[in-house]
């Protein structure tokens, strides 16, 4: 029983392990896009400036493109 858990958690971390190989590199951009996308909104809250609404809705539009193409990506290497 102890083995086939062992099996499992190794075929896990694999995975893992390749999915990080895809994701890794795009997490500083993404957490970076995050922050600005949290600070466009904090600010249009603040002023009511819609160029940072204007601003708020790029860098999200820019985060889901990003999102997409990793995934595009996975999908291509896992199949």
């Amino acid at each position: 029983m102890k083995t086939n858990q062992k099996k499992k958690n190794q075929k896990t971390n694999q995975k893992n392990h390749e999915w990080d190989v895809i994701r890794k590199p795009f997490q500083s951009i993404i957490l970076n896009l995050q922050n600005n996308a949290s600070i466009a909104d904090r600010n249009y809250i603040s002023t009511g400036d819609s160029l940072w609404h204007a601003q708020y809705n790029r860098v999200t539009q820019q985060l889901r493109d990003l999102k997409d193409e990793i995934k595009l990506k996975e999908k291509h290497f896992f199949g």
